[in-house]
């Protein structure tokens, strides 16, 4: 994460689904916790994933997906390419 300026990251199993997710607020928790959760495989220190939502989804219906607990978003463009949408992105989207 740190390697590429990123705060948050899906964690895909190997048939390429969606089973959990990773946010730099999270480890630095478990870590502060844990020193040992450094080693551990990322199933045993992984969040839910984040929620998928509809390639036609508004503004407002991405928002009411962002908590504090659900920090990003994943959208698959009918292109069936994936997408992470944060917090970040839907005020970068409103201040335009």
């Amino acid at each position: 994460m740190n390697k590429y300026g990123i705060s948050q990251i899906p964690v895909v199993n190997n048939e390429g689904h969606f089973v959990g997710s990773l946010t730099d607020t999270h480890l630095f928790s478990i870590l502060l916790n844990d020193e040992s959760a450094k080693t551990k495989p990322t199933k045993e220190v992984m969040q839910a994933p984040f929620t998928l939502v509809s390639s036609n989804a508004t503004i407002e219906e991405v928002s009411k997906k962002l908590t504090k607990d659900n920090t990003a978003v994943i959208v698959q463009d009918r292109g069936g390419n994936v997408h992470i949408i944060t917090k970040y992105d839907v005020i970068q989207s409103i201040a335009e």
